[in-house]
């Protein structure tokens, strides 16, 4: 018999937690506060949960403690794209591109690296860059990547054989409109928000866990003085290591991004040292800039 994907384990196992737990489908529905079909889309595979949602249900459902950190577990490796846990590099890589707002192909362009190697070189604990893509990455993303590090790090620094790596993985996010997002309330849960309020999905290649939905509109809507679409990806946190970049909303309505400077400068039109009274405030993991087609 063919070996289960890491998907198909992980959706085995969500369902034998709720069958364990003595719990129906449409309990676990009404505790969550989400629609039966998302419910289904999650325990059929179709939709992965994200890390809040699944500490929600484990909550619910009070399964043994090897069993909660055996799903918390896979449920990290799928949604990096990953079968085991990434490198350390493979984190540094990521993180940098995402503080730099740049998607794979962005940086495939202005590395001249083809997006294909980048996705390896992201999201394989196994995979080392040459000296010359190390330099190439380096002087894009604006840290030092050496490549002896790299191929330690690459290694788990210990000589270790190298991890079993699954294909790469999508990760799907609900999309919410703008409009809709405006009427968030800071008192409410964002992810339940998100979810009851979703139009549809979008794919990402690596996202990390904290990332819950994503939003796109003209750069203007979100007060960024620029040409074409802005898209970003809005978490329940921000994780460690990334740079502080908010989306807010004024309280006096409409939304603004706001940021420590450093590599988003060119992306804030509000702030300049005035302060302005926010009704909330959301950390945004990815910015992704579309900028306007010329015909």
């Amino acid at each position: 018999m063919a070996e289960l994907s890491l998907k198909q384990q992980f959706v085995r196992s969500l369902r034998g937690m709720l069958r364990a737990g003595g719990r129906t489908r449409g309990e676990l529905i009404a505790h969550l506060g989400v629609s039966a079909s998302a419910m289904s889309q999650m325990l059929n595979g179709d939709l992965l949960p994200t890390v809040a949602r699944l500490d929600q249900i484990i909550e619910f459902l009070h399964p043994a403690a090897d069993e909660a950190k055996k799903l918390q577990d896979m449920l990290l490796w799928l949604r990096s794209g990953a079968r085991r846990g990434l490198s350390e590099f493979n984190r540094r890589l990521f993180m940098a591109r995402c503080q730099n707002s740049l998607t794979i192909e962005e940086l495939a362009e202005a590395s001249a690296i083809p997006a294909a190697r980048l996705r390896r070189l992201e999201g394989s604990s196994c995979a080392v860059p040459s000296m010359e893509e190390a330099a190439a990455l380096s002087a894009v993303l604006g840290i030092s990547l050496g490549s002896g590090l790299i191929a330690a790090d690459a290694a788990g620094g210990s000589g270790a054989a190298p991890l079993q790596v699954a294909e790469s993985a999508d990760v799907a996010l609900p999309r919410i409109a703008a409009d809709v997002l405006s009427t968030y309330s800071a008192r409410k849960d964002f992810l339940k928000f998100a979810e009851s309020n979703c139009i549809g999905f979008w794919s990402f290649h690596m996202l990390p866990a904290e990332a819950v939905a994503v939003v796109s509109a003209p750069a203007e809507r979100f007060g960024v003085s620029l040409p074409g679409v802005l898209e970003l990806v809005l978490g329940s946190r921000r994780p460690e290591g990334f740079a502080r970049l908010d989306l807010c909303k004024a309280s006096g309505g409409g939304f603004f991004v706001d940021g420590d400077g450093g590599a988003y400068g060119a992306w804030l039109l509000a702030g300049h040292g005035e302060k302005i009274r926010t009704s909330w405030r959301l950390p945004v993991l990815q910015l992704n800039h579309i900028p306007e087609v010329k015909r």
